[in-house]
């Protein structure tokens, strides 16, 4: 879904309809617009640890 939101696609959608392959998998017991918004903070934590890396280092470990 979070590709989709970024590509303008609807892939995701045929998976997450009432009765698709979301709810038949392991992670049925997961909202999928919850686990969207997981990845949306997962993917800005990466990108602005990618962005401070290319500043000039981790700042956390002096380097």
């Amino acid at each position: 879904m979070h590709l989709d939101d970024r590509r303008g696609t609807d892939r995701a959608a045929a998976f997450t309809v009432p009765g698709g392959l979301w709810e038949r998998s392991a992670m049925q017991r997961f909202d999928p617009a919850l686990r969207k918004a997981q990845v949306v903070r997962v993917c800005a934590f990466a990108a602005a640890a990618i962005a401070g890396a290319a500043e000039g280092g981790d700042k956390h470990h002096g380097t």
